[in-house]
């Protein structure tokens, strides 16, 4: 049981890094928010790259390694967007 819910933990903190990144980001413009955002994206895009060069796809067939690494894309997605609007407030 235990380890179950350190798994989840694991598995579920870079995500919740990024979720909360982006709201201290986007909404208070916080610095605190941009580093959370980075940190949690840096940590997933990782895990997405060693997930698909190491064998996650092939280990869990193609859904289970879809949901292993299905928080890395958004993730991704948030880091570029939180680039892209600060280049676009500093250029005013």
């Amino acid at each position: 049981m235990r380890e179950q819910v350190l798994g989840i933990a694991v598995y579920l903190a870079p995500a919740l890094l990024v979720f909360l990144g982006s709201y201290f980001d986007a909404a208070k413009r916080k610095t605190l928010g941009l580093v959370m955002l980075w940190f949690g994206g840096l940590l997933l895009t990782l895990w997405l790259v060693v997930g698909v060069f190491g064998g996650v796809l092939y280990l869990y067939r193609l859904w289970g390694g879809i949901a292993m690494l299905g928080p890395s894309v958004p993730a991704i997605g948030s880091m570029i967007a939180s680039l892209l609007i600060r280049r676009s407030a500093n250029k005013n």
